[in-house]
């Protein structure tokens, strides 16, 4: 089950989507749900898959209400929507996944609702590996990991909720993860592209504040994968 959110202060065009999805998908796989404001969205504390926010909603600021969002649920797609094309930088620093200008019409919003929805279907099957490790079988969830550090002759995963430490060369994990929006700034780090809030210098700044380090050798194709990353992930109309 996908489930859908749209906050919208306008109830005509929040309808609208509403209908567009509902009328376009099986409503056994795809559940979709109103707001009015953004603060009524935020005291639900529901995890929604995608989310359409309007920028300018009474009183509120759409692009406040998104930054809150992803500190509760960073995983979540946040297609914003509005008329004015002057919020894109804002939008995007937030990891947008789309930006849609007002008036849309049925294509486009169908368009950019399949798009969200195989990239949360591709994510989920992505979400877990397994490692073989001396014997074991040990499975990580990569959507929940920030970063890998070899550290003390151990590989040491730093997760959104525990730390676990692991006997294995940081070749061999790079090696698992590669295709799964990961990348090698430092000759001692592999991080999750998904969780990197801005890259200031040689140096990464994570969702979580921690900050990495760029390897001066590294720094350029290391920007280059984590930009292709953006563009491949997060785009506008």
């Amino acid at each position: 089950m996908i489930n859908i959110a749209i906050c919208d202060d306008c109830e005509a065009d929040a309808v609208k989507i509403k209908e567009i999805i509902e009328n376009n998908y099986n409503k056994n796989k795809v559940t979709t749900s109103v707001f009015f404001s953004g603060s009524d969205l935020l005291k639900s504390r529901i995890f929604f898959d995608i989310i359409f926010l309007d920028i300018e909603l009474n009183g509120e600021n759409g692009i406040d209400i998104g930054n809150k969002i992803k500190e509760l649920f960073y995983y979540t797609l946040i297609i914003y929507v509005t008329h004015y094309d002057s919020f894109y930088s804002d939008a995007f620093s937030l990891h947008a996944f789309q930006y849609i200008l007002k008036p849309f019409n049925k294509d486009n919003l169908c368009n950019v609702t399949e798009d969200a929805i195989n990239y949360v279907k591709n994510k989920r099957v992505q979400n877990t590996i397994c490692l073989d490790i001396n014997n074991e079988v040990i499975n990580l969830k990569l959507q929940e990991i920030f970063y890998f550090e070899f550290v003390d002759r151990k590989v040491k995963v730093v997760s959104e909720y525990n730390i676990i430490y692991l006997r294995v060369s940081l070749k061999y994990i790079f090696s698992k993860v590669k295709d799964y929006d990961f990348g090698i700034p430092h000759k001692a780090y592999i991080v999750n592209f998904n969780y990197i809030k801005n890259i200031k210098g040689n140096e990464i700044i994570l969702v979580n504040s921690e900050h990495i380090p760029i390897a001066q050798k590294r720094a350029a194709i290391f920007k280059k994968q984590f930009n292709d990353f953006l563009h491949r992930i997060y785009f506008v109309l």
